[in-house]
C-alpha cells in the first residue's frame, strides 16, 4: 500500500512536469482575425515576422472555443521549442508599439495556462486591482485632508 501511494505521487509529479514542458512551448494569440483562404499558421507567422522580425518553428495552430459571430477566437500556437515561446512572451509588450493599428489595439500574446492556472491568475489580478483601487482611494482621501 505504501509503495502504491509513492508510485501515485511520483506518477502525478511526472505527469505535471510533462504538462508544464508541453505548455512551455504554447502561446495563446488573441485578436488575430481569420482571413478566408489563409491558414492560421501563416497569419501567426506573418505577425511574428512583421512585429518581431523573427519566425519560430510552428508545430501547429488551432482556434480555441466555439465560433461566435462578431468575436475573434483566440489561437493556440504550439511551437517546436520552449525558448522561442519564452522569447515571444518576454517581447509581447512590443505589440503595443506596433505600426499596425489593429495589432496595436487588439492583438495579445499570452502563455497557455491550464484552467487551474488561469483561475489562480484571475484571482491574483482581482486582488491586485482591489489593492490598487484601495490605495487610490487612500491617496485621494489624503489629498483632500491636505488641502483643508
Amino acid at each position: 500500500n505504501h509503495k502504491s501511494l509513492q508510485e501515485l505521487v511520483l506518477n502525478t509529479i511526472y505527469r505535471d512536469c510533462r504538462v508544464r514542458e508541453k505548455h512551455a512551448k504554447m502561446l495563446v494569440v488573441s485578436g488575430l482575425h481569420n482571413t478566408a483562404g489563409t491558414y492560421d499558421s501563416d497569419i501567426v507567422a506573418d505577425l511574428f515576422r512583421f512585429e518581431f522580425d523573427f519566425v519560430p518553428d510552428i508545430a501547429y495552430c488551432r482556434r480555441l472555443g466555439e465560433p461566435i459571430t462578431g468575436r475573434t477566437q483566440p489561437l493556440l500556437v504550439a511551437l517546436v521549442n520552449s525558448e522561442d515561446a519564452a522569447w515571444l512572451l518576454a517581447n509581447a509588450k512590443k505589440l503595443r508599439k506596433s505600426k499596425n493599428i489593429d495589432t496595436k489595439k487588439s492583438v495579445y500574446i499570452n502563455p497557455y495556462l491550464t484552467p487551474t492556472e488561469a483561475r489562480a491568475e484571475f484571482e491574483a489580478r482581482c486582488q491586485r486591482r482591489a489593492k490598487q483601487s484601495a490605495e487610490r482611494i487612500t491617496r485621494t482621501d489624503r489629498i483632500g485632508v491636505d488641502q483643508r
